[in-house]
């Protein structure tokens, strides 16, 4: 009975039991597939946020630096680009600032130790003129010297060619537009009023003179046959032991910087924009506004295109303290192209990665709200979702892998550490230069691949960038497995997951060896060529030296030829002067001698009385003849002395005055009327009734008059009627004499001698030889002009003058 009531109980109590315990069995199944579905889509949730993060933050810091990479790449590059071309600059303007610094030194010099005036104002002509035309870059050379400071006589040279009223030193050569030499005198260097240009005409020579210091003058624009040439001005002043003294200065066309900015704009980066710009902000030259060249450049920089980055470079100029710069504005999209394809391609698959991961796990938690529901498909369901997420774990895995493949075929050195500098993976080009895969190098230091000195330089960057926790750029170096140092440029940035913890640092490194031994070049070249620049200039002085050496000697010999010429020129003269006076002289001694032997006799005739009448009256009559004879002597003596007087005309000189050319020689020639009659010759004047002149008015009929009587007096000896043609006019501010008659010519033995005193072909009847020496020394001394004659027996004289024209 107990045992069947024990039995029933059984039966009846033991499927309630197996039913709460097979419900409490699917309730504790049911709780831990749900704890297990929910754990595991947390954990999946958590490990696809986190890698989505880690892959949007590598993918941003990779871009940021990729982009800081690519401008300093970039920067590097044009710096090296510009800093090369800009050199050409630097040495056409050093080149021209050595030539002006070295000849005012050298003129100083010659002035200290008086060589100045020895080698005079030709001299010192020739040597700028040659200068100018050895060097086909520069436009101009000029000197210009303070008043009386050359050589003490500024005011023999008053309107003298290329002299101004002044007379002072001011000369001035330059190129024409067919390229040959001009020489002029310099304008405007005491102007110091500012002009429509907003510049002031003589700064170029009002600068130096303050400063006592070469300047480089800023852009300016000056007229030279009508056309306005931009000009910029290389200057230096003349100091000597007594101060400042004068300039010499080059002037450059400032077309060459317009063809280097160009060049510069062909070799840079697309769309770059190249500017020089003066010490005082002008814009020199420009690639892109060539319209705006001679206005302020601040402007043009401050409202460049944003997208445009600029860059300035100084252009230093010796011996001066105003430095000019050279602006470039290159395109950062130009630039930052390589990086935003990169950014674009993690981007893209970031957001693929993301979305995939998004619609799995709302899959995953779809059927895991079915296996919540239906404990019997627990299972399943549980497989469905371990599949799942060993699929989403190969996919990220893929991702991982082409994010791999991304930084495997870049040319810089990636790598990731640990908080402790270990190594958890690097990309394909540092395995390719150290000789070490991704797999041998996880969880290794630097020490166990570097020496110790480059693996401490390591960690003491990353233990900075731990420190700072922001990106660090450094350059560091590393020793390749082939025994070569090469320098690379590091960025260095930390990691932080999801929850903003730091778990590691990212490490970008390029190679810049190439760029540091290509610098290295550029400073050797420049070195060298500063060398080259000092040793020409060394040559230049000794040259400069040889040359006033041979200048000096030149000098002296030309000084020893001018006295000896002098002394036979005065030789000859005194021997002329002895010769025509002494026949009138020996005349009257003679005469006088006779007289008196004759009054001797008269006398002891007239003590002794034997004195006749016959021989009173023969006394008286020879007493007669010899006065006659002695008063014509002493007349031509006296004209003798007067014609010699003539040679100089100092008192000529007082009736300077502005007069009309035609009126006056008009009147002269009609007073002359009575010995053309007598020679049956003619004279035509062609002259401009309206031309006035200022000069010595007798000075210059003296010499027509010279040329007149040389005439009449040995071309026309015949009773054929002759002719002399004189033609008056300015030309190139000069006044112009010709002359010309159809008489019996020159011979040759004679027209070299022309103009030297006493030189006659009618000596014999009774010519002295004075009229043209008469006539040359007024043109030359006191006309300052020329004087030229041309003949050819029987074919008549031709005689030239040309007198400079004076404003006064």
């Amino acid at each position: 009975m107990m045992t069947k009531k024990k039995g029933v109980q059984t039966s009846k109590f033991g499927p309630q039991l197996w039913f709460k315990a097979h419900y409490f069995y699917w309730f504790i199944t049911l709780v831990a597939t749900v704890a297990i579905i929910l754990f595991s889509y947390r954990t999946a949730d958590q490990l696809t946020q986190t890698t989505l993060d880690a892959s949007r933050q590598v993918a941003e810091q990779v871009t940021q630096v990729m982009q800081k990479e690519a401008l300093a790449r970039a920067q590097e590059k044009l710096e090296l680009t510009a800093k090369s071309k800009t050199s050409q600059v630097q040495t056409v303007l050093n080149s021209a600032m050595s030539v002006v610094t070295t000849l005012a030194q050298t003129l100083a010099g010659m002035k200290d130790q008086g060589m100045v005036v020895d080698v005079g104002r030709d001299a010192v002509n020739s040597m700028l003129s040659n200068i100018l035309n050895s060097h086909d870059a520069f436009f101009a050379i000029y000197s210009i010297w303070e008043p009386n400071q050359f050589d003490m006589l500024d005011l023999a040279y008053v309107n003298a060619p290329a002299h101004d009223a002044s007379g002072r030193f001011a000369s001035y050569w330059y190129r024409d537009s067919e390229g040959q030499l001009v020489h002029t005198v310099a304008r405007g260097y005491s102007d110091i009023q500012v002009n429509s240009q907003g510049s002031i005409p003589g700064a170029y020579y009002q600068l130096p003179r303050r400063d006592k210091t070469p300047h480089v003058i800023d852009p300016y624009t000056r007229t030279f046959a009508g056309e306005e040439i931009p000009l910029m001005s290389l200057v230096a002043p003349i100091i000597s032991q007594s101060g400042f003294i004068g300039i010499v200065g080059i002037d450059l066309k400032l077309d060459f910087l317009q063809r280097i900015a160009l060049n510069y704009h062909s070799t840079i980066l697309s769309r770059a924009q190249i500017m020089f710009v003066s010490h005082n902000g002008t814009l020199v030259a420009s690639s892109e506004h060539p319209e705006q060249i001679g206005k302020p450049a601040g402007a043009l920089i401050e409202n460049s295109d944003p997208g445009l980055l600029p860059l300035r470079l100084p252009l230093h100029i010796a011996h001066t303290q105003r430095p000019w710069s050279v602006h470039i504005l290159f395109d950062k999209s130009v630039i930052y192209q390589e990086s935003q394809k990169l950014t674009s391609s993690l981007q893209t698959r970031a957001n693929t990665m993301q979305h995939a991961l998004e619609q799995a796990s709302r899959n995953a938690l779809f059927k895991q709200m079915l296996l919540a529901s239906v404990l019997v498909m627990a299972t399943f369901f549980i497989l469905q979702l371990t599949t799942r997420l060993s699929k989403q774990e190969q996919a990220l895995r893929l991702s991982e892998g082409r994010l791999q493949a991304i930084l495997d075929n870049t040319s810089a050195v990636v790598y990731l550490k640990d908080k402790n500098s270990r190594y958890l993976m690097v990309n394909k080009k540092y395995e390719q230069l150290f000789n070490i895969t991704n797999n041998d190098i996880y969880g290794l230091s630097d020490f166990d691949i570097f020496p110790a000195e480059v693996a401490q330089a390591f960690q003491a960057h990353d233990k900075q960038v731990l420190q700072q926790t922001h990106p660090l750029e450094v350059e560091e170096q590393a020793l390749h497995p082939d025994g070569q140092l090469h320098t690379y440029i590091s960025v260095k940035f930390p990691i932080y997951d999801k929850s903003g913890d730091f778990y590691g640092l990212c490490g970008i490194s390029t190679d810049i060896t190439y760029l540091k031994q290509t610098e290295q070049r550029v400073r050797e070249l420049n070195a060298e060529l500063e060398l080259r620049v000092e040793e020409r200039t060394q040559q230049l002085n000794d040259s400069n030296t040889a040359l006033l050496e041979s200048l000096k000697q030149v000098k002296s010999t030309q000084a020893k030829l001018i006295k000896t010429e002098k002394m036979a020129t005065l030789s000859n003269m005194f021997a002329g002067i002895a010769h025509e006076m002494n026949t009138p002289l020996g005349v009257c001694v003679t005469a006088i001698s006779h007289l008196q032997n004759c009054a001797k006799s008269v006398v002891q005739q007239v003590k002794n009385q034997t004195l006749t009448a016959q021989e009173l009256n023969t006394f008286l009559a020879s007493n007669e003849e010899c006065c006659l004879l002695i008063m014509n002597n002493l007349s031509r003596s006296a004209e003798l002395v007067e014609s010699f007087k003539q040679i100089s005309a100092d008192d000529m000189r007082l009736d300077k005055s502005r007069f009309n050319i035609y009126a006056t020689v008009s009147a002269h020639l009609d007073s002359l009327d009575t010995k053309l009659h007598d020679k049956t010759c003619k004279i035509t004047l062609d002259c401009d009734r309206a031309l006035n002149f200022v000069s010595y008015p007798r000075i210059l009929l003296k010499v027509v008059d010279e040329l007149v009587t040389n005439s009449l007096t040995h071309a026309f000896t015949g009773d054929e009627p002759g002719t002399i043609y004189l033609k008056i006019g300015v030309e190139r501010e000069e006044l112009k004499i010709h002359y010309r008659d159809n008489g019996l010519g020159i011979d040759q033995d004679i027209l070299e001698h022309i103009f030297e005193p006493f030189i006659t072909s009618k000596r014999h009847q009774g010519h002295v030889g004075l009229g043209m020496h008469i006539a040359y020394n007024l043109v030359i001394n006191v006309l300052h002009g020329s004087i030229e004659c041309h003949s050819i027996p029987e074919q008549g004289t031709e005689i030239n003058i040309s007198v400079p024209v004076d404003d006064d």
